[in-house]
């Protein structure tokens, strides 16, 4: 460092203070622009950058099972239909929902639900060779599916617009199972959405050590419990329980049912505030409902076939199976024949109906 200063213009040692660029208050290429502080920072002030957006965050906070839950929008994912970070302690979900406006048709609600633990998460770098993490994991899956089960039921009948939900868990202190909180931090991104559902919904999980339950159990506190009980509602409706036990009583699991909902509930009202203050209105979405009279009309030709399978014991499994095929092909003629091209885009939907409602 010392050559370095010897080599220096002697000439550059002289200047007077009062032209020098620090008195001058002129940007370096190094401190990421060219060209001199505005009065507010040369003052000590903010530095005012134009065209700068303040992003306004929406926040609401609630306690379940003596934790403090927060639920934020607004500053990430603003893009999507609705983005949603759910935060226990230092454990943060992000949940995202999207939607597509397609004129296809189908018969089914195309979901996808894909839950994702990053090492990031943690703060670790994947040691593979080349520092990236491969194929969802097993546990990933089984989560995507947990997220999945109680919100497919409350889409409205007949829509079927492909819908994507992403659950990332950006931070984990190893405390909180993140699978109950990204289903949370789900619907709650649904409610805030303009895409029509039915909810909000509540998950919890139920914990039991020494016959004392617990409320969001710990991870620490999951390894000692002889219950691990999801349950997920709606306000008055059970839509999901998943449960592991050690050989509990059904008395036992009875009260741990008792104790879930109305805890599950608490979720609830922040959501509905939550949508209330940043929600979007929702949007109108063409619904593919079947008629009044192709149902009419499916329900005449098939419903007496579709009774007499199964009514006839002689059917075993792969024979009502192939006898259903074959009388839904025998529709597909009738329809052919008469030139219904309404009826035959939904006719497998429609002659499933019929078949639910005989059976």
């Amino acid at each position: 460092m010392a050559s370095v200063v010897s080599r220096a213009n002697p000439l550059l040692r002289n200047v007077p203070h009062f032209i020098t660029w620090r008195a001058l208050e002129f940007r370096t290429i190094c401190s990421g622009r060219l060209g001199f502080a505005s009065l507010s920072e040369a003052l000590g002030g903010e530095p005012s950058v134009a065209g700068t957006k303040v992003l306004e965050t929406v926040t609401e906070e609630f306690e379940v099972g003596s934790r403090v839950i927060t639920l934020e929008t607004g500053k990430i994912a603003r893009f999507a239909n609705g983005a949603v970070v759910l935060g226990i302690e230092e454990t943060k979900v992000l949940s995202t929902v999207a939607s597509a406006k397609g004129n296809d048709v189908r018969d089914f609600l195309p979901l996808t639900v894909d839950y994702q633990e990053k090492q990031f998460a943690q703060g670790v770098i994947p040691n593979t060779f080349m520092r990236r993490e491969g194929a969802p994991k097993e546990r990933e899956l089984l989560c995507g599916r947990l997220i999945d089960r109680p919100m497919r039921p409350l889409f409205p009948k007949g829509f079927y617009h492909e819908v994507q939900v992403m659950a990332s868990v950006l931070s984990s202190d190893g405390k909180q199972d993140p699978d109950v909180m990204a289903a949370n931090a789900t619907s709650a991104a649904l409610m805030l959405s303009d895409i029509p559902w039915g909810g909000p919904i509540g998950m919890i999980r139920i914990g039991r050590i020494l016959g004392q339950f617990i409320v969001n159990p710990t991870m620490d506190e999951l390894c000692l419990s002889d219950l691990n009980l999801v349950y997920a509602c709606t306000k008055d409706k059970t839509l999901m329980i998943d449960v592991q036990a050690r050989e509990i009583s059904e008395k036992d699991l009875e009260a741990g049912l008792r104790l879930a909902h109305p805890e599950a509930v608490k979720y609830l009202e922040p959501q509905i505030r939550l949508a209330a203050k940043a929600g979007k209105g929702k949007k109108y979405y063409k619904l593919s409902m079947t008629s009044d009279r192709t149902l009419e009309r499916v329900r005449e030709l098939a419903e007496a076939p579709i009774e007499a399978v199964f009514t006839d014991p002689a059917y075993g499994k792969f024979e009502r199976g192939e006898a259903l095929d074959k009388i839904t092909q025998d529709v597909k003629k009738v329809l052919e024949e008469e030139c219904d091209e309404e009826s035959l885009k939904v006719l497998s939907k429609t002659v499933d109906t019929v078949r639910k409602q005989v059976g």
